[in-house]
């Protein structure tokens, strides 16, 4: 039996929903052999203290501090093998986490696959002392590369857009070993799978299509953005219904409610707050326009669901390289800057033909095999003999042999 680990980490939920869209795509897979498949956090194998510090405070940051962010992101940017900050801070994290190995040896993993950058140098680092002997995979989930994912032994790269292609070809990983996949999705969002209308549903439609119906996730988001969100759509005069998921964060739903609740919206705009949903495909689904921070994963899902989109308060600089390149193919555009938002929206209103052609710029940029075709590799290379990976770390091997040698007992 061929054992498949899926590791993502809970610094936000998108990485396991990528891991779960996998899994799924395994399970149904026509090519599928006797596996098992685990979907395992990699912070659950580090302390509470750590969990608490990488989780929380990546979110924390993420959301009040973008400026540490942007300046984290710009200095390690770098290969590890090229960086010995990259190298320090990849090899202190995996020393954290390190109990990965006892999981993995005890449960005879033949094909690891990452959906967050954290595990990667881990695995690697593992392959190259002769702790572990299966594949490893790796699926960026956002549509450019940051040096934290890159590692010359991964065997397989999944990205998402061909500068991603380019940015691991320019460090050196072999094109045959970049497979330009898209992120995985679950099924629920594929525009083929929207629910057909009735003819009642149809005709409701029309008489409301005057009225543009826009979905907002609001769960990264601080209550003042969204406050400046609600007012930009009301000062452009469309009518507007307004869908707004603010997901697990319970403060910012109290808030919108405590604020809006009492009333019906703002002058041409409806809202309805909504907490936590697990329906979010048939909200996009409803829906003429996303409103959203460029997060790989949330753009993904819209892409496949058809669903053009306005990007908002991303963090940097991924994010922004997220909004820029959707951008750039006329999936969504970049309202970054104060009253862009309600110009956009205005524009929509004026022009419905250029909402549409989003729309098809969505469908064209969308790639809802994703998980399949992942799903097809790890079977793959599950069926591939062990690999054996001992070439020597670029720096001293000190502080690796202290990290490895605790993992292998």
């Amino acid at each position: 039996m061929a054992n498949i680990l899926l590791l993502h980490a809970s610094a936000g939920s998108g990485h396991r929903s990528v891991a779960c869209a996998v899994a799924e795509a395994l399970s149904a897979s026509e090519n599928r052999l006797p596996t098992t498949v685990d979907v395992v956090d990699i912070l659950s194998f580090g302390s509470p203290l750590f969990r608490l510090m990488y989780g929380k405070g990546y979110e924390f940051s993420a959301k009040y501090a973008r400026w540490f962010v942007q300046g984290v992101f710009s200095l390690t940017d770098h290969p590890w093998d090229r960086s010995r900050l990259v190298d320090l801070s990849e090899s202190l994290t995996a020393a954290c986490v390190r109990e990965v190995a006892t999981f993995m040896k005890e449960n005879g993993v033949r094909v690891a696959c990452c959906t967050h950058f954290l595990p990667v140098a881990l695995l690697c680092r593992m392959r190259r002392q002769g702790l572990y002997h299966g594949s490893i995979h790796v699926c960026v989930t956002d549509y450019d590369v940051h040096g934290f994912w890159y590692d010359p032994d991964v065997d397989l790269y999944h990205v998402a857009s061909p500068q991603a292609v380019e940015r691991l070809t320019g460090w050196g990983i072999d094109p045959s070993r970049v497979l330009l996949t898209g992120i995985p999705v679950r099924a629920g969002f594929a525009a083929s799978a929207a629910p057909e209308m009735t003819a009642a549903e149809d005709e409701n439609s029309s008489m409301r299509s005057r009225t543009l119906n826009i979905l907002l996730i609001a769960s990264s988001l601080r209550f003042a953005e969204c406050r400046q969100i609600l007012s930009e759509l009301d000062e452009a005069h469309v009518p507007a219904d307004v869908e707004i998921v603010t997901g697990r964060n319970q403060s910012l739903c109290e808030e919108l409610r405590q604020a809006y609740g009492q009333r019906e919206g703002l002058g041409t705009v409806r809202m309805r707050v909504r907490g936590f949903v697990n329906n979010v495909d048939q909200l996009m689904h409803a829906s003429d326009l996303l409103i959203t921070k460029p997060g790989g994963i949330t753009v993904s899902e819209a892409l496949t669901a058809g669903l053009p989109m306005l990007f908002v308060a991303p963090i940097p600089e991924h994010e922004v390289l997220n909004a820029r390149i959707l951008e750039g193919a006329g999936a969504g555009v970049a309202c970054f800057e104060k009253s862009t938002l309600g110009r956009q929206v205005r524009w929509f209103a004026l022009y419905p033909e250029r909402l549409e052609q989003m729309r098809e710029n969505c469908l064209r940029c969308a790639r809802p095999d994703a998980a399949a075709r992942i799903a097809d590799q790890l079977l793959a290379a599950a069926r591939m003999p062990a690999i054996l990976c001992t070439r020597p770390h670029a720096f001293s091997q000190d502080h690796l042999t202290e990290l490895t040698g605790a993992a292998g007992h």
